[in-house]
Formats: structure tokens, sequence, C-alpha cells
């Protein structure tokens, strides 16, 4: 997904070489290059320990305007995509839904089906950030079943780790933890990336649950199978009937 990859490549640059890098790629009148460049840019600087969002948002705003110039759709949906997270972060939901949703019909136009996985679960977060819990819900599950269809791990894992954090919304602590475990052993396996955002709702478990409990049952979902994985997340809906 293009979060992971965007992390793989910033792992191996600070802010000042991206920033030179992106310089140097406009002095050349490299379009695409420095659109991708300033998508980089702009994702890292949103993504670090204290995220600078202003910075973030004027390098996105550049590159979505240099990738829509170039017909870059990788450099365009990696801006629009983060300007949608910018947004969120600002508490401005519309306009990241608005975001989230014209990335996800330009990508199913396309018919790319992998970053549909991705642009359903933002589109989640936002219909989340609403209170549309049954509607965030739903868009999750969407993106966790063709994850499963198309065999893609990190999605996989992804849907796995937000399925936990609705039953926790639910109160249903047992599963909520139990697929937390089971996404941490699809990551370990798929050696990607781990969203912390997906487990801001570990303390609530731990608190309901207590530390033992907690890790026992997160250890029980860790030895799942995947099919056994797969087939546990499934069975849990809102309702709490399974």
């Amino acid at each position: 997904m293009v979060d992971s990859m965007m992390m793989e490549h910033s792992d191996r640059h600070d802010p000042t070489r991206l920033a030179s890098h992106a310089d140097l790629l406009h002095n050349l009148g490299d379009v695409q290059g420095e659109s991708f460049a300033r998508a980089m840019l702009g994702w890292f600087h949103l993504h670090k320990p204290i995220p600078d969002v202003n910075v973030a948002e004027r390098e996105l705003l550049k590159a979505f305007d240099l990738g829509t110039l170039a017909r870059d759709i990788l450099s365009t949906s990696m801006s629009q995509l983060t300007l949608g997270k910018v947004a969120l972060a600002a508490g401005d939901v519309d306009n990241a839904s608005t975001r989230f949703q014209s990335l996800h019909s330009g990508l199913e136009t396309a018919g790319y089906e992998p970053a549909l996985i991705m642009t359903l679960n933002t589109l989640a977060w936002a219909e989340l950030a609403k209170g549309k819990a049954a509607e965030a819900e739903d868009m999750a599950r969407r993106a966790f079943d063709l994850a499963v269809r198309l065999g893609h791990q990190e999605g996989i894992a992804y849907g796995l780790e937000r399925l936990g954090s609705f039953a926790a919304l639910h109160e249903d602590w047992v599963r909520s933890a139990r697929l937390l475990g089971a996404g941490r052993r699809r990551r370990e396996v798929s050696d990607s990336f781990t969203f912390s955002v997906l487990e801001d709702y570990l303390p609530l478990v731990t608190f309901a649950l207590g530390e033992a409990n907690t890790l026992a049952e997160m250890e029980s979902g860790m030895a799942m199978a995947p099919d056994e994985a797969i087939a546990y997340a499934h069975a849990f809906r809102m309702t709490g009937q399974v």
C-alpha cells in the first residue's frame, strides 16, 4: 500500500535530504519526479513524532499540483491521501471525506484494486470521526474482504487490527485482544509496518481485562492460523452477534 511504501523510502532519508532532492528535481525540470519527492516529503513531515502539519500541507499541495500537471496518478494519489489525513488531523472531517472519496473514485475507475484497500480504510477513518460507526465498520470490512480475496498480506493485517478496534468499541474485549494479536502476527510474517494508531484502543482492553489476561488473549490471536484468524474476524459484528 502507499503508506508502507512511503515509510520504506522515508526511513532512508531525513527531511533535509528529501527537500534537497525535491529541489534538485525541480531545477532539472523533472515535474513527475519532483511531484513524487514532495509527496514523500509531505508524508514524512506529517508522520514525524511531532508532526509539522503546515509544512506537510504546503509540500503536499505542491505535489498534487505537479502530479496533476504530469498526469502522474501515483504522486497525486499519495498527495490526496495525505492531504486527507492532514484535514482529518485538523478536525476538518468533511474535507478529509471529500479527498478520500475523490481518491477512491479515481482508483476505482482505474481498476487498481490493491489501492482500494487503502482508500476504503481511510474512508472508514473519516466515517468513524463523524460518529458513523456502522458505516465505518462496513467500509473497513469491505477493505478486509478485498485484501483477503487478493491475498494482500498487509491489508489483511490492517483489517485484523481495524476490526479489533471495532470490537473494542463494542466492548468485546477478548475478541479485540485476539484480533490485535492476530494482526501483529500477520505483520511479523509479512514484515510490514505496524500502524500505532490501530493500537490506540489497547489500553482500554488492558484496563478491562487486566494486563495478564490481555497478553494471554493476544498470544491466543497470534497463535491462530491465517484462515482461522480471518474467520474469527468475519464472525464479529457490531451487534455483538457471532
